[in-house]
């Protein structure tokens, strides 16, 4: 469970950091 939960904040870090980019 906090697996998947760490794997889906780090997905939107990358969002995130694409698009502030």
């Amino acid at each position: 469970m906090v697996t998947a939960l760490y794997f889906t904040v780090d997905l939107l870090l990358r969002c995130l950091a694409i698009l502030a980019f």
